[in-house]
C-alpha cells in the first residue's frame, strides 16, 4: 500500500515527522481521513 509522508507542526514549532498509510484529524467541520492520493490539503 501506498504511504504519504507527514509533516505535524504547530505554528511555534515542530511536532513530528514520518511515513503513514493514512492521517485522521478533527476539524471544525467533523473528523476527515486522507488517503495517498488525496487532493493537498491545508489546516
Amino acid at each position: 500500500m501506498a504511504e504519504l509522508e507527514v509533516e505535524i507542526v504547530a505554528a511555534d514549532h515542530f511536532v513530528w515527522s514520518g511515513a503513514a498509510k493514512m492521517v485522521k484529524a478533527r476539524t471544525s467541520d467533523g473528523e476527515i481521513g486522507i488517503l495517498p492520493g488525496h487532493s493537498p490539503l491545508l489546516a
